[in-house]
Formats: structure tokens, sequence, C-alpha cells
């Protein structure tokens, strides 16, 4: 949106935007479908980059563990997708939650 605003009061370029906290005095709490892989045509036909878990892992390593990747998308598929990530994941609309190693 070259020159438009981004939020009432903000404009497009990077400079103006607010200061945001190290990695350590954050938490983040990431949607898997459209922010972290693409909207596929089909469930399944989602593709997982080939780094996505290495970087979430050292995302939540940097933030202390404060990292949680929520979906509406089964708990059990958001683990299958994601295997080697861990918990905390928060799947079905909010009605499964993985908070810790089993």
């Amino acid at each position: 949106m070259p020159g438009g605003a981004i939020l009432p009061g903000m404009t497009s370029d990077i400079e103006r935007l607010p200061d945001m906290p190290p990695p350590s005095g954050a938490a983040y709490f990431l949607d898997f479908d459209g922010t972290l892989v693409d909207i596929a045509e089909t469930p399944d036909g989602i593709e997982i980059p080939a780094d996505l878990g290495p970087m979430l892992a050292a995302l939540r390593d940097a933030a202390g563990g404060a990292l949680a990747v929520i979906s509406g998308r089964r708990l059990d598929d958001l683990r299958r997708f994601l295997p080697d990530l861990g918990p905390p994941m928060v799947g079905g609309h909010g009605a499964e939650w993985w908070l810790e190693d089993d």
C-alpha cells in the first residue's frame, strides 16, 4: 500500500513503526493457516517451509518459551505438521490445548 495509511496516523514507512521489544520481552501467539503457511485449496494441500520448525523453535527459545501456535485445525493435525516444535499449541478454535510435553 505505497504511501497509504496502515492505521490511522501511521504511514507505510517501516521507520515509523513503533519500537518492538526484543524477543525476550514479548510473547508470540501465531496463527497457522494464512500466517505461518499459505492457505491451500484443501487442508492437506499446504506446504510447510523447510525452515518453519527450526525458525519457530529459535523464536520460542529467544522468547523464553513464550510462543504458541494457534489454529482452527485439529490439534493432532498441528502436531503432525510441526512435529519438532512441541507445546504450547491450541487447536480446534480454542477447544484443544497442548500445554506440556506428554
